[in-house]
Order: C-alpha cells, then sequence, then structure tokens
C-alpha cells in the first residue's frame, strides 16, 4: 500500500466528509431533527471528539478498501463514485432504516434521507478515493 497516496486520500475524504456532514445534517435537515422531536435530537454547543474520531475512521476505511479493491472497478473517479456509492448502499440501508424502529421519536422518513444522504457521501468520497489513489504503473503492468 502507498502510504503517502493513502494519507493524502484519507485526509480529503476527511475534509469531505466533516464538510458534507455540517451540510446535510446541520443545514438541510438540521430543522427537521429538532422540529420533529425536541428531546430525540438533543446536542450539546461543542461537538464530540468521537464525531471527528468516526468521520476519520470512515474515511481511512473506505479508502483502504478502495485501495484493495480498485481493479475491480473502472479506473479513476468514475470507479471511485461508483464503489463509494455501493460501499455506503451497504452501510446505510441497513445502518438508517432501523433508527426508526429503536431510537424514541425518530421519524421513519428521515431514515430515508439519511440514505440519500450517505450515498451522495459515498459519490464524493469514492471519487476523491479515485482521483487520489491511483495503481501504479509498475501494479498496473503487474
Amino acid at each position: 500500500m502507498d502510504m503517502k497516496k493513502f494519507l493524502t486520500a484519507t485526509g480529503v475524504a476527511f475534509v469531505a466528509t466533516f464538510v458534507w456532514g455540517f451540510l446535510f445534517h446541520g443545514l438541510f435537515l438540521g430543522p427537521n431533527y429538532y422540529a420533529t422531536n425536541a428531546t430525540t435530537f438533543v446536542q450539546s454547543e461543542t461537538p464530540s471528539l468521537w464525531l471527528f474520531v468516526g468521520q476519520l475512521v470512515q474515511s481511512a476505511l473506505l479508502v483502504y478498501v478502495w485501495s484493495r479493491v480498485m481493479r475491480s472497478f473502472s479506473a479513476g473517479v468514475k470507479g471511485g463514485v461508483t464503489f463509494g456509492i455501493l460501499a455506503h448502499l451497504l452501510i446505510m440501508v441497513p445502518g438508517a432504516m432501523y433508527n426508526h424502529l429503536f431510537i424514541n421519536g425518530f421519524p421513519y422518513a428521515l431514515s430515508w434521507w439519511w440514505v440519500f444522504g450517505g450515498l451522495i457521501l459515498g459519490a464524493i468520497q469514492g471519487a476523491i478515493a479515485g482521483a487520489l489513489y491511483k495503481p501504479s504503473m509498475a501494479a498496473r503492468t503487474a
């Protein structure tokens, strides 16, 4: 594994994940969280360190898996987008669709919005991984 490519792609994917999370959950869905059930969606004034750790780990895992399977997809951004969408589909559908069953007051429709947002995030992260983590010339000919 090319550590420089891995760290670069992970860092850029992490920043994109953080920005997408702020835009999607903070600005787009934020008012819906509190309008539906203010007691379910309680957040402190300062974001938890674990939010950043989780986003960093998720970004690193996506780039790592991409580095292992990238030869199974189209080269570059196109293959990365396909991979990212498939990876997030695998994660988001089971993860988000059960929230309304286990979290009191969690609206079912919001689960679908989370799936939709996750697929967009997957496309963004996959595009980054595809653009920044490409096989070396020696690996392509081997």
